[in-house]
């Protein structure tokens, strides 16, 4: 290779690595953290740690006690998650109200509304026509929420984090910026396309 070929190789290794790192290395992140946070719901836990079991999970009947948790048949919570590209940097996000309790834990204060819906449910679960005292499992869950709602001022959310630091993918993460880096040093990249 001579003077002249090296300089040009070196040019464009130059110039996919910067393409790279503005455009294709930032969409590259952004497609596996989304997707490995929207992972988390479907093994119901962060990186192979659990998340706290649900009351629903429990005691409910039906379709909704085969639910993880934070899940639900319309997956609203894992399909917020999202990501915003701002020059080299990756922002993961959720624009729902309630994702920041889910993931961080935290008090919810009690209102008016809430304590008509646990006695609503407690109706509903069977609680009002319970012969001989026995309440249903379900409707007692709803009945302590109930009477809790009208003592306390707050109540405590477990915190389920879905989206946070992950060597998991962080691991992922680095092996896809090698294999791009690797490309585009043998000339094997296209750093228009993923």
């Amino acid at each position: 290779m001579t003077n002249e070929e090296s300089k040009r190789e070196m040019e464009r290794i130059i110039r996919e690595a910067t393409l790279a790192i503005h455009d294709k290395i930032p969409r590259a992140i952004a497609v596996l953290a989304k997707s490995h946070y929207r992972n988390n719901f479907r093994l119901g836990g962060f990186d192979g740690k659990p998340w706290k079991t649900t009351w629903r999970q429990q005691l409910g009947v039906g379709a909704e006690k085969g639910y993880k948790p934070l899940t639900s048949k319309t997956l609203t919570l894992m399909n917020s998650i999202d990501t915003k590209i701002e020059d080299t940097a990756v922002h993961v996000l959720s624009d729902l109200d309630y994702s920041l309790i889910h993931n961080e834990g935290g008090d919810i204060p009690v209102t008016r509304k809430m304590r008509r819906f646990f006695w609503a449910k407690f109706y509903a679960a069977g609680g009002k026509g319970a012969k001989d005292g026995k309440i249903p499992p379900l409707a007692k869950k709803w009945l302590y929420l109930a009477l809790a709602a009208q003592n306390k001022k707050k109540f405590k959310m477990p915190k389920r984090m879905y989206i946070g630091e992950s060597e998991k993918l962080n691991g992922v993460i680095v092996k896809k910026i090698e294999s791009i880096i690797y490309a585009i040093i043998n000339g094997t990249n296209n750093a228009g396309s993923n």
